[in-house]
């Protein structure tokens, strides 16, 4: 009985020997052959040229009163995983819905903006810089707000410097214009 159960390990060692031997190569410190840009070979770096996507997948959703906050997330989970619902601003007119990958936020935001009949309006949101710009361009404009330089300025068209009748025709002084030009017929 000894003998069979050795036997039997014996093949059974075998068949996994086979299984774990590589297709290519031979043995320790093979390489692969041919061109391209296939294997990185012994020593490799992993992911030395793998990159990490950084862009946002954030989605900012507004107007979506008539459908309501589950609603819309419910519409929006047809495009993905929706990891984070939460409001946007101040005012809480907006919602920040955070999508699991950047391709699940394009194709919501690529499809959708239609609930029924109702429509969304979907955005990615600003950047740091792109919010500091915004905000500063807000305050030159509330600034020209309250000093009134944005107002028309109310002058007298008598007064005006390009009125027509501050300027005399004078007959003598064409024919004096005429004579200075001499390519006129």
């Amino acid at each position: 009985m000894a003998g069979a159960e050795t036997e039997e390990l014996q093949q059974r060692l075998s068949r996994l020997r086979q299984a774990a031997v590589p297709t290519r190569g031979r043995g320790r410190g093979a390489r692969a052959r041919g061109r391209g840009r296939g294997g990185a070979g012994r020593g490799a770096v992993p992911g030395r040229f793998s990159s990490i996507d950084r862009r946002p997948t954030t989605l900012i959703v507004s107007d979506f009163a008539a459908v309501g906050r589950a609603g819309t997330v419910a519409h929006l989970t047809r495009f993905g995983e929706v990891t984070d619902c939460r409001p946007a601003g101040d005012t809480g007119a907006a919602l920040a819905v955070t999508f699991g990958t950047r391709r699940q936020a394009e194709a919501a935001l690529a499809g959708g903006a239609t609930v029924g009949v109702h429509r969304l309006t979907l955005g990615w949101p600003l950047s740091a810089t792109a919010a500091a710009a915004k905000a500063a361009a807000d305050v030159v404009q509330t600034v020209e707000m309250d000093t009134g330089a944005d107002q028309a300025v109310d002058t007298d068209p008598a007064e005006s410097p390009t009125n027509l009748s501050d300027f005399e025709d004078d007959e003598g002084d064409d024919a004096d214009d005429e004579d200075d030009r001499s390519w006129r017929p």
